[in-house]
């Protein structure tokens, strides 16, 4: 092995989709396709998934029945009519139903959760760190460090242009 050399893992894994073997030491192109493959695997499997809850569904309204009993495991799908509420209209119905006194504080909280939840935008902190100084420093007082195992790998795929021809 010479400086500057990767290290073979000799690891491979199954794939737990085609059965085929993927070998961690494959160049780097490969192990591209590879998770191009997997990916597209991944959104048919979710695509499937979706496909068989649905006649699960269609079945259980047929039957009239939103659980059943197998051996080993228990089904259960969603009723229909399912609901949820908007948060500020429920605020607002709830405030109100406390001041004409016909729900009490304890019922008005088990029915609702204050939540408040920021993003930050890339470009947007990216162009404050570009200002340098106070502005970056404070900045960095809010950044956290993501974990390397963290890391994602994108793939775009590109259009294949063909050279020459006949």
């Amino acid at each position: 092995m010479t400086p500057g050399e990767l290290v073979p893992t000799g690891e491979v894994l199954p794939n737990p989709f085609t059965g085929e073997v993927i070998d961690l030491d494959a160049p780097t192109e490969v192990l591209a396709k590879e998770l191009q493959q997997l990916r597209d695997l991944d959104t048919e499997r979710k695509r499937l998934v979706a496909v068989v809850q649905r006649e699960i569904i269609r079945r259980c309204d047929f039957d009239a029945k939103l659980t059943y009993h197998f051996p080993g495991f228990d089904l259960t799908a969603d009723g229909k009519g399912r609901r949820e509420y908007n948060g500020e209209a429920l605020k607002k119905v709830l405030e109100g139903l406390l001041d004409d006194g016909l729900i009490s504080r304890d019922a008005a909280r088990a029915a609702i959760e204050r939540t408040v939840s920021f993003k930050a935008r890339r470009s947007g902190t990216n162009a404050l760190e570009k200002l340098g100084g106070d502005v970056a420093k404070r900045l960095k007082s809010a950044e956290r460090r993501i974990p390397d195992e963290k890391r994602r790998v994108s793939i775009k795929p590109k259009a294949v242009v063909e050279v020459g021809g006949e």
